[in-house]
């Protein structure tokens, strides 16, 4: 991203405003890339990961994801949640969505 080759890398508010603007776009891909790329993920970096790949369809990526957040103690917001039970649902994944 041109941006972070500007030395803006290490704004995790900024880095986190690329990945959304990266989701909105349908470009998982680099969205998932920049991502990646943040050093200290912040809560809100983990639920905008999430949400753009529920968005996207790409359901068994967000529930991957949702469950590497919860690995490593992210907290979720409360439309995150939400959001991983109605992906597990659509990738067939419904025991991991009852627990």
């Amino acid at each position: 991203c041109a941006v972070m080759k500007q030395g803006f890398s290490g704004n995790v508010d900024l880095e986190t405003s690329i990945v959304d603007v990266y989701g909105k776009c349908r470009v998982m891909g680099d969205a998932r890339r920049v991502f990646d790329e943040i050093e200290n993920a912040s809560d809100v970096s983990w639920n905008v990961i999430v949400r753009r790949y529920l968005e996207m369809g790409f359901n068994d990526a967000a529930v991957v994801m949702f469950f590497k957040m919860l690995e490593l103690n992210v907290r979720p917001l409360n439309h995150t949640v939400s959001s991983a039970i109605l992906a597990c649902s659509r990738s067939m994944v419904l025991d991991v969505g009852i627990v």
